[in-house]
């Protein structure tokens, strides 16, 4: 999941602070929201707790800025927007399951 180091051979170490390239912590974020809708209802608490640890430790690592949203307002952000593209676009294949007006 690494990219390429950019540093000299002697010091590519996935840890070393600027092997990383900024977008690892949106492939990580997407990995954790993919699919939040159909499994979120089912995650525990505990389940809550270890995702967004994940987040504090992008944070901790300085992959993301400190006022980074938390797991929980990311999968409320996803939901929005699945939820109002089924509603607004007609041509979504969940829109015919809404109740009729």
């Amino acid at each position: 999941m690494f990219t390429k180091c950019p540093c000299p051979a002697n010091t590519q170490d996935p840890r070393h602070d600027s092997c990383f390239s900024p977008h690892h912590l949106s492939v990580v974020v997407a990995k954790l929201v993919y699919a939040a809708s159909s499994w979120w209802g089912f995650a525990t608490a505990d389940d809550r707790k270890r995702l967004q640890a994940v987040i504090r430790r992008g944070i901790r690592s300085g992959l993301c800025e400190q006022q980074h949203k938390t797991v929980e307002e990311l999968v409320e952000e996803a939901n929005d927007k699945l939820f109002t593209n089924v509603i607004y676009n007609k041509q979504h294949v969940l829109h015919s399951t809404l109740p009729l007006h």
